[in-house]
């Protein structure tokens, strides 16, 4: 079940994904719900980046995969180009709660992708 920019919200702050989405499943014990009741958190978050920094990539990262929280994150970091330009750079990260090593603490990065759109074989 896709949920696009669905607001959650823990105890200190708030966010919305890019995107989201998780299969139906019962309600959880309050308040470790994304929306600090009931509601549960959802398994595959997407977030995507353009104007923002790493910084706060990374800070999006450790929001998702708090514990408890998001199982899968991707995150897309877009290159950004000069206002009338079309990006032709980005990159991608899967990360994984379950991918093996990792902990909570730690978690581990599955997969990373750089497309460049300039090359003949995406135009």
């Amino acid at each position: 079940m896709g949920f696009g920019c669905t607001r959650t919200c823990d105890l200190n702050r708030g966010k919305e994904a890019d995107a989201s989405f998780r299969p139906k499943k019962p309600a959880v014990t309050p308040p470790n719900g994304s929306d600090r009741s009931d509601f549960p958190w959802p398994n595959l978050v997407v977030e995507v980046a353009y104007t923002e920094t790493l910084d706060h990539v990374e800070e999006a990262l450790r929001y998702w995969l708090s514990p408890g929280r998001a199982h899968d994150c991707i995150i897309v970091k877009i290159d950004p180009v000069p206002q009338g330009q079309v990006p032709v750079r980005m990159r991608a990260w899967h990360y994984c709660v379950s991918a093996g090593r990792g902990t909570r603490n730690t978690v581990p990065l599955v997969t990373t992708v750089m497309l460049d759109y300039s090359d003949s074989l995406f135009c």
